[in-house]
């Protein structure tokens, strides 16, 4: 049998098959031997030289994973480059058809009528067939070309194609709280109420269709459901939309897979499921029949010794065993390799966050530069967002089909243990029938009733004449006694010889599916996580592109106007500077600017824009970067105006002006390095603020991660800082600085939080606590907090209709002022 796929229309099984198979069958196809080495390029997924390795090793455990042990190679095709028709393949039966000697057939789908004799076991939910001729096992078990009746069964199936959508939590709130799923089927099979119906069922509704499926057709390899209450590769509970969507992908390949089994998708049951619109109903009677019918067991079920080991086995089963058991060897490999990569990938996520925030630090410093670095710094927290994506999409997709491969190795596996136990039934009758044919011959050749030589015999035929015991008589009767239990042993062992005959075919069959069935869905997995790499990458790209130009705009011109540059560093660094600031009159964000200007004694005014109550409809195009807060600084006689835009830019020049900024290189970096700290969790807060807009699930998830992680994070870090410096209430040596600001600005907002207590106590954050107490109690703020001006700020939004002084609009000039209040 040639490289190529098994194609049909209407199933999409696709399959790759050895070119070393049985010489009949490459015969009857007319297809050359075309197998040509091909390897799997790792460069696509490259990310370090570890990875490499571990990604190198899932290409090689992947392909032998889809390809049988005895082949090494890939095809030089694409898989999808050729199609058999099954219709033409099914013709080719040659020496591998599946016959039985006495005529009978076994009935696949179970519905036909058929009065056999009600001890007969069901394979398939079909009666005993006769004596089934021996299968050729000198075939390869690396053939995966379907057998004839495999392939005609597989030939006849219907167009049924099924969707699961719409994941809804029912009876939110309560106990009893599950999730359902919407169920779509189309199909034209006639059993259908229509040929689009759509349903909803629980996952329980599921397991009872899985459970109803392995005892009605007992030969079936059934797909995997997946976990009920956890599932291995998401976090969170089994209410949380990551943990849903996952089950809810899971169900649908469950189904797929039904729908593509020649004897599944016919199931009543199955059509139950996915039709029935009374569905509690309908379940009582499918569950009340089921009870009604039971089942017989046969001498041979009744004799079965678990424990006892077939005499001889077939070498054909033997070999699929052991071909599952490679199979589940190198997809735990897989899984494991996968599992390392995605663990270092969370690791470099990590640090590429660390990578950004360094850089949007030296932003703060370089003023300069300050925009580019911060753009640079957004972006690189961008590409550690793609990262987290991908990972995530490994996570929840890749790993978790390979966990149905293996849990579907367990159901072939079982198939496998069944028919050992049919084969075992039919081993041990024999036996038994044996010990009977003996016990007749041993009666008829002595005169004597069960004579022995034993002494045990001699003494009981004594005791047998003494009791006046008609020897001929009773020998007679065991005679008749044997025969019968022969003539019932003998039906009974043709009876189990058929059943386990008929388990094997069906056996072969269905490994025959398994084999499409796995390797579509490993072809399948292995372009997804090729697509997802891609993706990845492509992204990435992206976004480093977008930065270069913003990069490439920073100004290294050696003929720079040196001359403007140092004008309006005079001003800036004047002693006698004045300032106005415009923004709103909350606090909050901008209390560290304000508390500079205080600490400075700097002579300001608060400017307001005028329609402050519709941000989103402002004009700023007038401001930098179209945001506020603004700085503007005047020279003493108001012939020059400075602008300075941004929070971050606003607090450095201030600081470093009024000596907040620390005394050396050294003590600067370290108050740059908690500035940014304070920024990143306030940054948190705001995004958890804008969630509670959300819905319910999500405002939760927002701020249980911000009260439980985030939050008690950041507190210990800058809390383990603190008692390093001696509890002085000051982050750098024993002078505020702005570090001290940000972090008191940020207790007042933590300290509102309804689990305050919880967070910071005495007892448990005594630095931080003394920070805020140091900033509070300083005598400069101390005295601008019992100004009007900061009163008012303290006061809610007023109503529009309020006046306030020294509102100006937006595109008004910077020079166009009012005097105001003076801190």
């Amino acid at each position: 049998m040639d490289n190529n796929d098994v194609g049909y229309s209407s199933v999409a099984w696709d399959t790759y098959s050895p070119a070393d198979g049985h010489p009949d069958d490459q015969a009857e196809n007319g297809h050359l031997n075309n197998n040509q080495s091909n390897n799997l390029h790792s460069s696509l997924f490259a990310s370090s030289d570890e990875d490499d390795d571990d990604l190198t090793d899932i290409a090689a455990v992947a392909s032998s994973a889809i390809l049988p042990a005895e082949t090494s190679a890939w095809a030089d095709e694409p898989l999808d480059s050729e199609v058999i028709d099954i219709h033409q393949s099914s013709t080719n039966t040659g020496h591998h058809g599946n016959g039985h000697s006495n005529g009978h057939d076994i009935n696949v789908f179970g519905d036909d009528d058929h009065d056999e004799d009600e001890h007969s076991q069901n394979v398939y939910r079909s009666h005993a067939p006769g004596k089934a001729v021996k299968r050729d096992t000198a075939r390869a078990m690396s053939d995966l070309s379907l057998s004839a009746t495999a392939a005609t069964q597989l030939a006849n199936l219907a167009p049924m194609e099924i969707t699961v959508t719409d994941a809804h939590r029912e009876k939110e709130g309560s106990t009893d709280s599950f999730i359902s799923y919407q169920i779509n089927t189309k199909t034209p099979l006639k059993e259908f109420s229509g040929s689009n119906v759509s349903v909803r069922r629980r996952f329980q509704d599921f397991t009872w269709l899985h459970n109803v499926l392995s005892k009605d057709f007992p030969a079936a390899v059934l797909p995997p459901l997946p976990d009920k209450h956890r599932m291995r590769y998401v976090r969170g509970d089994r209410f949380s939309p990551e943990f849903v969507e996952k089950r809810r992908a899971s169900l649908e390949r469950f189904l797929k897979k039904i729908a593509v089994h020649p004897v599944l998708q016919r199931a009543e049951s199955l059509r139950v499921f996915l039709d029935s619109r009374d569905w509690n109903t309908d379940l009582a009677q499918q569950n009340k029949r089921r009870q009604d019918d039971g089942r017989l067991d046969t001498i041979g079920d009744a004799l079965l010794n678990a424990f006892a080991k077939i005499k001889k086995p077939d070498e054909k089963f033997v070999a699929m065993r052991d071909e599952v058991d490679k199979l589940e060897e190198n997809l735990q490999g897989l899984e494991k390799l996968e599992q390392r990569i995605l663990k270092r990938q969370e690791e470099l996520e990590g640090d590429y966050r660390e990578f950004g925030g360094a850089v949007a630090g030296l932003g703060n410093l370089e003023t300069g530069i300050t925009e580019p670095l911060h753009r640079f710094a957004h972006t690189v927290a961008s590409y550690a967002k793609v990262m987290n994506d991908l990972s995530t999409r490994e996570d929840a997709e890749f790993l978790s089909q390979i966990h149905e491969c293996l849990a579907y190795c367990n159901s072939v596996k079982s198939v496998l243990k069944l028919r050992d136990q049919k084969q075992l039934d039919f081993e041990e009758l024999s036996d038994f029938l044996q010990q009977q044919v003996s016990e007749r011959d041993r009666l008829m050749s002595n005169g004597r009733l069960g004579g022995s030589a034993s002494i045990g015999g001699f003494f009981q035929q004594k005791m047998d004449e003494i009791k006046g015991v008609d020897q001929e008589r009773a020998k007679q009767e065991k005679l008749k006694r044997v025969a019968e239990r022969i003539h019932e042993l003998e039906d009974a062992v043709e009876k189990s010889n058929d059943i386990s005959n008929a388990f094997s075919n069906e056996t072969s069959k269905e490994f025959e599916i398994f084999q499409l069935q796995k390797t579509k869905d490993l072809r399948q997995c292995l372009l997804d996580y090729s697509a997802g790499r891609v993706e990845f990458f492509e992204r990435g790209a992206s976004l480093w592109d977008q930065v270069i130009p913003i990069l490439e705009s920073i100004h290294v011109d050696d003929d720079y106007n040196n001359a403007d540059t140092a004008a309006q560093a005079a001003v800036m660094d004047a002693p006698d500077s004045t300032y106005s600031f415009l923004y709103f009159d909350t606090q909050g964000i901008v209390d560290p600017i304000r508390n500079l200007l205080a600490l400075g004694d700097a002579t300001w005014t608060q400017l307001y824009p005028q329609d402050w109550e519709n941000e989103d409809q402002l004009d700023k195009s007038s401001v930098p970067f179209e945001v506020l807060p603004v700085l503007y600084v005047h020279s003493k006689d108001g012939s020059q105006t400075v602008t300075v835009a941004e929070c971050k830019a606003i607090e450095l020049y201030l600081a470093k002006k009024f000596h907040c900024l620390g005394k050396n290189t050294y003590e600067q970096a370290l108050i740059s390095s908690f500035v940014s700290s304070v920024a990143s969790l306030w940054d948190d807060i705001l995004y958890s603020a804008i969630a509670l807009q959300a819905s319910a699930e999500v405002k939760q998830e927002q701020l249980d991660l911000l009260l439980t992680k985030k939050v008690p994070t950041w507190v210990r870090i800058h809390e383990e800082h603190l008692k390093a410096n001696g509890y002085s209430g000051h982050y750098v040596g024993d002078t505020i600085s702005l570090a001290d600001l940000r972090a008191a600005a940020l207790v007042d907002i933590i300290l509102r939080f309804p689990a305050s207590s919880q967070l910071l106590t005495q007892e448990m954050t005594p630095g931080l606590l003394k920070v805020k107490a140091m900033v509070d109690q300083h005598p400069k703020i101390a005295q601008w907090r019992e100004t009007e001006l900061y009163k008012t700020l303290r006061s809610t939004r007023r109503s529009p209709s309020v006046p306030r002084p020294n509102c100006i609009r937006l595109n008004d000039r910077q020079g166009n002022k009012t005097g105001g209040q003076v801190a």
